[in-house]
């Protein structure tokens, strides 16, 4: 009796699990009917294939599309990369620094109409390893610069002592040479000085034969820049730069800017404001090279990029910048 109700109980189990495997079936077979069953009317027929089509229509219309944004997406990658666009937020990005060398021009045809460069105020260039900021015209203000002498000119190089000013690359070398002039005669001034002379002077030594006889020649190109030319008309050897006499007054502590750095000029300013201020006469060299805001081995650099903007103006940065190590102004101040 107890081997019949062991079969019994195995047989029992057996149906259980056939009727199991049969729902199952049945479950996964109306599952398929009802994904086969587009219009929802319970019977899978000819609208409903149809509906497949169209859905499987759509869905590769999709698939094209997104291969199609991606391309686009690539594209406007590398458009980017290529053009390096500037825009009014990239000026607030911590990363972002206006270059030692701007270049202001006209919006190019393909800054003007391409998607990934609508709405640009400027692009960035690269001549061997020198980065240049390109500042459309109808965009100088977005920048928040200044230029000397006024922002028709072109190219222009930072100055020494303001990052947020630059001056035209054919004025440079004449306007720091003016600069240096105003900023002496205004330390005279404020030291209570009784008279100062300003006397430029300008050294070349150049050996003309095998005693080493020496002779003042200063460099020069045959066709000179604008700012050599106009450097030259205000500018000679032995000439007096600037002149003045003062009634005189008690000293005050000068603020110096572009000559700060001169060791000469500190010594003589601590001498005034010091206790006694027995100093009555003062002859001090200040040199060009020292002050003119740009190295010998960046100077070759520069000119590489004036070339590479095609500036023509018979001006050589690597020149100039030697010409300005055999200048410098003798300054004679009286107290």
């Amino acid at each position: 009796m107890e081997k019949d109700a062991k079969q019994n109980q195995l047989m029992e189990n057996v149906g259980n699990i056939a009727d199991a495997v049969k729902k199952a079936a049945q479950d996964k077979a109306e599952a398929a009917k009802q994904a086969a069953d587009q219009n929802g009317d319970g019977k899978f027929d000819l609208q409903d294939v149809k509906a497949l089509a169209d859905d499987a229509k759509d869905k590769a219309a999709e698939a094209v599309q997104d291969l199609k944004n991606t391309a686009i997406n690539l594209l406007n990658e590398r458009e980017l990369k290529n053009l390096r666009p500037i825009f009014s937020v990239s000026l607030t990005d911590p990363d972002f620094s206006t270059k030692k060398i701007v270049n202001i021009s006209e919006r190019s045809k393909r800054y003007a109409e391409k998607e990934v460069t609508k709405g640009s105020i400027g692009y960035l260039s690269e001549y061997k390893d020198v980065e240049v900021v390109n500042i459309f015209e109808d965009s100088v203000d977005a920048f928040g610069l200044s230029f000397y002498p006024n922002s028709d000119y072109g190219v222009y190089y930072a100055d020494p002592i303001d990052k947020n000013k630059y001056i035209a690359v054919e004025r440079y070398f004449s306007y720091l040479a003016n600069a240096r002039v105003s900023e002496l005669q205004r330390m005279a001034k404020d030291l209570g000085a009784k008279h100062f002379k300003i006397i430029y002077r300008e050294v070349h030594k150049e050996k003309i034969d095998k005693n080493d006889h020496v002779k003042l020649k200063l460099i020069k190109k045959k066709d000179a820049s604008a700012n050599q030319r106009e450097f030259e008309h205000k500018y000679q050897d032995g000439q007096i730069a600037a002149e003045l006499t003062f009634l005189g007054q008690d000293p005050v502590r000068p603020n110096l800017a572009y000559l700060k750095n001169e060791p000469d000029l500190n010594e003589l300013i601590e001498m005034r404001m010091g206790e006694g201020n027995k100093v009555t006469h003062k002859n001090i060299s200040v040199k060009f090279i020292d002050t003119c805001g740009i190295k010998k081995t960046d100077a070759a650099k520069i000119d590489t990029v004036l070339k590479g903007l095609k500036l023509d103006a018979g001006l050589s940065f690597e020149s100039e910048v030697n010409n300005e190590s055999m200048r410098y102004f003798e300054y004679e101040i009286d107290f």
